[in-house]
């Protein structure tokens, strides 16, 4: 491709046609995926995350067993904060769809959509309690 009459320029546009055309833009698309909330970077994790795809399977572990340790501490601390117990069933459902927002609240920081969280929207911030 180099060698012989206009060599090098067709070498730079071929450079052109195949990263400019066809990497670059799949790679500006991974970069958009993994694109976090500016928040998210102040997590005792979030220089992991700004490597996640560079991460390999070791440190992808320890970042998941990261991840869900600080999800269930945060889990811990919003329920905490409710009264005490109650068998009002309305008083159990509205408490387990704010904590099913709050949990949907750390995950959609992360860059994860969580379950049932198209429908959630969908419905105007209602959904069964068994799904949340």
């Amino acid at each position: 491709l180099f060698t012989g009459p206009d060599g090098r320029r067709r070498a730079n546009t071929f450079l052109r046609q195949t990263i400019g055309g066809n990497v670059l833009p799949r790679l500006r698309k991974v970069a958009a995926r993994y694109k976090l909330a500016a928040d998210a970077i102040d997590l005792p994790f979030g220089k992991s995350l700004e490597r996640l795809p560079s991460l390999d399977r070791p440190e992808l572990k320890k970042l998941a067993g990261q991840i869900s340790g600080w999800i269930s501490q945060s889990l811990y601390d919003f329920t905490e904060r409710f009264d005490s117990g109650t068998d009002d069933p309305k008083e159990l459902h509205r408490r387990t769809m704010e904590s099913y927002r709050y949990l949907c609240a750390c995950s959609l920081m992360l860059n994860n959509q969580p379950p049932y969280w198209a429908e959630h929207e969908a419905n105007a911030g209602q959904l069964e309690t068994r799904k949340a």
